[in-house]
């Protein structure tokens, strides 16, 4: 078969495949005759490839091996435990798995929603994953889609902040789902690979996304308890859209305050209002940064301990700010909201 279409195919796959190898299946790629799947466990991924393999093939030794190759066709070769590939000079074993050792849980299972994830709906996805946990398994790890009144609206937290970014999209039905980072960032890496806007369709325990007839990357939902992310910010909505465009000096200040701590134990930044002047102010044991700016947009006095890494790291996408005396609040202005817990706060004398 011809070589680039196998290894076009097989990156397509590449994003479920795990390093971990203690489950030798989620490290491989399972070949059908049909298709070619992956799994780690937390998302699979089924892309159209008719080949003459079955089974499981190590997925890193034979990507690596096809990428190196400068053969037109790539020939394959059973040998007891393994698999002789040959395409042009290049020759090489790879482990391999009978088809009843690869695992593969995706089989029946019924769906309800389906939303097409466009552009914007993306654009989200990369916001959210500022919030986002390390926990795949819980909540926290996760991105959850929130549909209700025709508006759908992807919410992440880390504990220390919250991002909202409401769809433009009409969407039907009612749904919460939860589904890990793992899954979302696999949706942006094959909408790169194929060009292809994928219909993202929820279920009850399972969700999957389609790439037209080409490839289903599937994904069983977070059953943790999910945040009701309204009750818990506690706070009037309209509070939160009030925001005022972001100073030119702000980035500049916020990451020099991140340096003034020097990669240490993060220390708090004071953010402070009095009389329209907006002030920034980092001092470690070794290093000081103080910034003020006149600000021409209303803002209440107030004065905050923050984090300022938690601010510095999404102030390329957000334009807007406002320091409430909980949380402050960066925006773009529009749909997408990203929310930091204040550490201490007292209203500016």
């Amino acid at each position: 078969m011809k070589r680039t279409s196998l290894l076009k195919a097989l990156r397509l796959a590449a994003p479920a495949l795990s390093d971990k190898e203690y489950i030798q299946s989620f490290s491989c790629f399972g070949f059908n005759g049909k298709s070619v799947r992956s799994h780690n466990d937390v998302i699979g991924i089924e892309v159209k490839c008719a080949t003459e393999l079955e089974g499981g093939i190590n997925g890193e030794k034979l990507l690596g091996l096809l990428g190196r190759a400068n053969g037109k066709n790539v020939d394959f070769e059973y040998r007891d435990n393994d698999v002789f590939l040959k395409s042009g000079t290049t020759d090489g074993l790879i482990g391999w798995i009978p088809t009843d050792e690869f695992i593969w849980p995706f089989e029946h299972f019924k769906f309800k929603i389906e939303v097409l994830v466009d552009e914007d709906f993306a654009e989200g996805i990369r916001k959210c994953l500022y919030s986002i946990d390390d926990d795949e398994t819980s909540t926290h790890g996760g991105i959850t889609f929130e549909i209700k009144n025709g508006i759908g609206v992807l919410w992440t937290t880390d504990s220390k902040t919250i991002t909202r970014y409401e769809l433009s999209q009409s969407i039907e039905g009612k749904s919460v789902t939860v589904m890990p980072g793992t899954f979302y960032r696999a949706i942006l890496n094959m909408m790169k690979i194929s060009k292809i806007e994928p219909i993202l369709i929820l279920g009850k325990a399972l969700s999957v996304a389609r790439f037209g007839d080409n490839a289903s990357l599937y994904v069983k939902q977070i059953e943790d308890d999910k945040i009701k992310f309204e009750d818990t910010l506690d706070l009037n909505m309209e509070d939160f859209v009030k925001t005022i465009p972001i100073p030119k000096m702000f980035p500049n200040a916020i990451k020099q305050a991140v340096l003034t701590f020097d990669g240490t134990k993060q220390e708090l930044a004071v953010l402070s209002i009095k009389n329209q002047k907006f002030q920034i102010h980092a001092k470690s044991s070794s290093n000081e940064v103080k910034r003020v700016v006149t600000i021409k947009d209303p803002h209440d006095d107030v004065e905050v301990h923050i984090e300022p890494n938690l601010i510095d790291r999404v102030l390329k996408v957000a334009t807007h700010f406002y320091i409430l005396s909980r949380a402050t609040v960066l925006s773009d202005n529009d749909r997408y909201l990203y929310i930091v817990a204040n550490r201490y706060t007292k209203t500016a004398k």
